[in-house]
């Protein structure tokens, strides 16, 4: 399991307000376009600390080893509209943005060989 550092805390929370800032700006936008187009910014799910801390333990989007040197990345491109290319990208860095949690990495290495067991 990994958590966030402050340097990671710091920079998920700019990412989430950027992309609430340009979300409430496009959504403005289409919304004054006569209520044309809102389906482009309805059902859009931003992102918060909570999803992507998800997905940093999830490893889904690790980029690793990326220019032979032993690092690991987080990174993610967040759609603020359904309809038009709009992507907000957000890389952290194993080490400097998140760690692992050897504590709860153990105690989740404990339960699911308990699980095993039963």
């Amino acid at each position: 399991m990994y958590q966030l550092t402050k340097e990671g805390e710091k920079n998920v929370s700019e990412f989430v307000e950027e992309c609430r800032k340009r979300y409430k700006k496009i959504s403005e936008y289409y919304r004054a376009l006569s209520g044309h187009y809102t389906d482009c910014v309805d059902h859009v799910e931003l992102p918060t600390r909570e999803i992507i801390l998800d997905e940093i333990n999830s490893g889904k989007r690790f980029l690793e080893d990326v220019w032979c040197v032993g690092d690991k990345y987080y990174m993610s491109d967040w759609c603020l509209s359904k309809k038009h290319n709009i992507y907000v990208s957000l890389e952290l860095k194993y080490g400097t943005d998140f760690i692992e949690d050897k504590e709860k990495s153990y105690e989740l290495y404990i339960y699911k060989k308990w699980r095993k067991k039963s």
